[in-house]
């Protein structure tokens, strides 16, 4: 999945933790703007 490849990418080169990973999938959902329903 392309999205999934696009965060592998981001932590390697970053060298981004697992939380730094969880923190970053968190604020892309939130400023996405989907509703919980």
């Amino acid at each position: 999945e392309p999205l999934m490849e696009e965060y592998a990418i981001a932590a390697q080169v970053f060298k981004l933790s697992t939380c730094d990973m969880c923190e970053v999938a968190r604020n892309s959902v939130l400023q996405c703007g989907i509703s919980h329903e």
